[in-house]
């Protein structure tokens, strides 16, 4: 077993303006988005929403029941290896991506089954935890069952016995025995290795696993920055946050954009991001491509599996900005991958 990596944090900037996403954000107790504007959503407003109607229904009947799925995602793998790619992003469904960034290999928020026992996936997993080797590093974005899955995990540290698993504050415990090297982090605390800096950033959600351990535990997003910057963003609302981020990090080469789970407006805007949230903390970052996430696997909310990037994509066509913008917007599908070498894109 090597020694953990050294935390460190990024200072507070002077600018008051970015002083909310700094700010104290546990109470002794609990964990709470401190910044004005985040309304939360409890179990009352869960009821409204499930015994509601849904407006979506019949759209929902009519959309692609199976979204696209890569028919050898191995080969994919081993291609952009052999193109001699510095950057390679798999994305494996919901939250879950393999990335291969300066070397590191890294997965992020890893579920091969179900989001839970009342939550199928609605396409296949591209890999196995058996089929993933090698993983240096485990980023935990929060504790809900879609994104942290005890079973999951447990597969994957049994096949990488060396693998580092990483998870927001209050989380480490929830990992599985199996899971040896592990490491909790707050906002804002990032540490190196093999010269790639992770940094674990804000995001507006909010934690809960078991009925009694609501905000117990810490959430939030990944900012990777070596020869290559990546962020991924976790689960979030869209949140003036995300131009904190921009001042105090990497413009990232490559971002993951949430647009799914995001129906009805009312219940699910403080804590998931539409398209339309999904563009403008593009915009607010300014990363060069953008990797939808979040859409397509499970079916958590109201609007159909493939709404997210179909309605980014009719976005894309009435901003100004729009066409510039669609050319570095990858669609992956469950499977895909898209690989860079020195900055330029090889595949996707």
């Amino acid at each position: 077993m090597t020694e953990l990596p050294t935390l460190e944090k990024h200072a507070r900037p002077e600018d008051p303006a970015h002083h909310d996403f700094f700010a104290e954000h546990h109470d002794g107790k609990v964990y709470f988005c401190p910044w004005p504007g985040y309304e939360k959503r409890g179990f009352k407003d869960l009821l409204r929403w499930n015994l509601g109607d849904n407006p979506h229904a019949e759209k929902k009947k009519s959309a692609s029941p199976t979204p696209n799925v890569e028919q050898d995602p191995l080969a994919k793998l081993a291609a952009a290896r052999e193109a001699g790619a510095d950057l390679l992003v798999m994305w494996l469904g919901h939250a879950t991506f393999l990335i291969e960034i300066d070397g590191v290999r890294v997965i992020t928020d890893p579920l091969f089954g179900r989001a839970s026992p009342f939550v199928p996936r609605q396409a296949p997993a591209p890999l196995t935890a058996q089929q993933i080797e090698g993983v240096d590093i485990v980023l935990l974005t929060h504790g809900h069952r879609d994104h942290f899955d005890a079973s999951s995990l447990a597969s994957l540290a049994n096949h990488n016995p060396d693998a580092l698993f990483v998870t927001p504050v209050g989380l480490n415990k929830a990992l599985p025995g199996s899971c040896k090297r592990k490491l909790e982090v707050d906002w804002w605390d990032h540490f190196t290795v093999r010269g790639v800096r992770f940094t674990h950033t804000p995001s507006q959600h909010w934690h809960q696993r078991t009925p009694f351990d609501r905000n117990k535990a810490l959430w939030g997003g990944w900012h990777l920055h070596g020869a290559h910057t990546l962020y991924h963003m976790g689960d979030s609302g869209y949140f003036e946050g995300f131009k904190t981020v921009a001042h105090v990090l990497e413009t990232p080469d490559v971002m993951m954009l949430p647009m799914g789970a995001y129906e009805p407006r009312w219940f699910m805007g403080p804590q998931h991001m539409d398209p339309a949230g999904a563009l403008q903390s593009w915009k607010d970052v300014g990363a060069t491509w953008g990797i939808p996430m979040h859409w397509g696997t499970f079916d958590l909310s109201n609007e159909p599996l493939d709404a997210g990037p179909k309605e980014f994509r009719e976005l894309l066509a009435e901003d100004p900005a729009g066409e510039q913008l669609a050319k570095h917007f990858h669609e992956l599908p469950h499977g895909g991958v898209a690989s860079w070498k020195n900055k330029e894109l090889l595949s996707r």
